[in-house]
């Protein structure tokens, strides 16, 4: 797989050159040289699939589930922010314009 370096998820998915590269979009020399890697004959490119399934494999739901308690609870321990001038503005505006409809 080629995936973008502006991806979130390429450091996460991408074990580059075991299945796959991390590529500068707009870098149409990177581009094009992992496209000719890739296409390769040398390129072991079912290897580099079962990989991707391994490693996609450790992001099931339970993961999912865990990671997003995770993040509940930093956000919980946080202190909440305070509306400042201009929040307070748009939150009166908007509760204006919408009325009983929001």
């Amino acid at each position: 797989m080629i995936v973008s370096d502006r991806c979130g998820c390429a450091p996460e998915l991408v074990e580059t050159g075991i299945n796959g590269f991390i590529v500068d979009p707009y870098d149409v020399e990177s581009v094009a040289g992992a496209m000719c890697r890739i296409a390769s004959s040398g390129c072991d490119r079912v290897a580099m699939g079962m990989r991707s399934q391994e490693i996609v494999g450790s992001w099931g739901l339970e993961t999912f589930a865990k990671s997003l308690q995770r993040a509940v609870n930093i956000a919980l321990t946080r202190p909440k922010p305070s509306a400042g001038p201009v929040d307070r503005t748009i939150i009166e505006l908007l509760g204006r314009t919408c009325g009983s409809d929001c």
